[in-house]
C-alpha cells in the first residue's frame, strides 16, 4: 500500500517514515517469494492534485533497484485503503494473476487493511511492516522525562482506531 511518499514544492518525490512497506515488498520479490508487485497509490496531498502519484514513484524506484518493469503494476489513482483494495483488485483481475497475494503495509494498519481487502474479495497474506516498538525495558526515568514522539504513535493509533470504526460502519471492511 501508499503512504510512504511526499513531494516537495518542485515536485521531487521523497520517501517517508513509513518507507519500510517500499523496502519489504522489494525484499520479497529479491527472495523470490513473490513473482509480481502490484504498488498502490494515486496523488496523496487532497489540496495538490497536481503532485506525482505515489503508485508511480514507487514503481519507478523498484525498477530502478532491478526489479523488472514486467514484474511492477502500479495503481496510479487510489487515494485511500479502500480504494488501494479496489484498484489492486481490479490489476489482478486484469493480470490475470494467481493467489496467494501478500499485503504488505504497516503493521498498525494491517489490520483495518485485512478486513477493507477481503470485503473487496481478495484473501491476501498479511506481511506486516514498519513496526512501532516501544522499548519493553521501562525505567524511572520513562515516567519524569516527558516523550513528544509518543503524540506521533497516538495519532497513528487513532487514525486507525477511527478508520476501523468508520470503514465498518459504511460497509468498506
Amino acid at each position: 500500500l501508499g503512504g510512504l511518499s511526499y513531494a516537495d514544492k518542485e515536485r521531487r518525490t521523497f520517501f517517508g517514515s513509513t518507507s519500510d512497506r517500499f523496502i519489504q515488498a522489494a525484499r520479497l520479490w529479491h527472495t523470490g517469494t513473490v513473482k509480481k508487485i502490484i504498488v498502490c497509490g494515486g496523488v496523496g496531498n487532497l489540496l495538490n492534485r497536481d503532485e506525482p502519484t505515489e503508485g508511480g514513484f514507487m514503481r519507478d524506484e523498484l525498477i530502478a533497484m532491478g526489479i523488472p518493469d514486467s514484474c511492477v503494476l502500479a495503481d496510479t489513482t487510489s487515494k485511500n485503503t479502500f480504494e488501494n483494495a479496489l484498484q489492486a483488485k481490479a490489476v489482478i483481475d486484469a493480470a490475470h494473476l494467481q493467489p496467494p497475494y501478500v499485503l504488505v503495509t504497516s503493521a498498525i494498519h494491517m489490520p483495518r487493511s485485512l478486513r477493507t481487502f477481503a470485503k473487496a474479495g481478495l484473501v491476501v497474506e498479511p506481511h506486516p511492516s514498519n513496526y512501532e516498538v516501544i522499548d519493553s525495558k521501562t525505567t524511572f526515568k520513562d515516567f519524569l522525562v516527558p516523550d513528544v514522539t509518543l503524540l506521533d504513535k497516538w495519532t497513528y493509533l487513532l487514525k486507525e482506531m477511527v478508520g476501523i470504526v468508520v470503514y465498518s460502519m459504511t460497509g468498506k471492511a
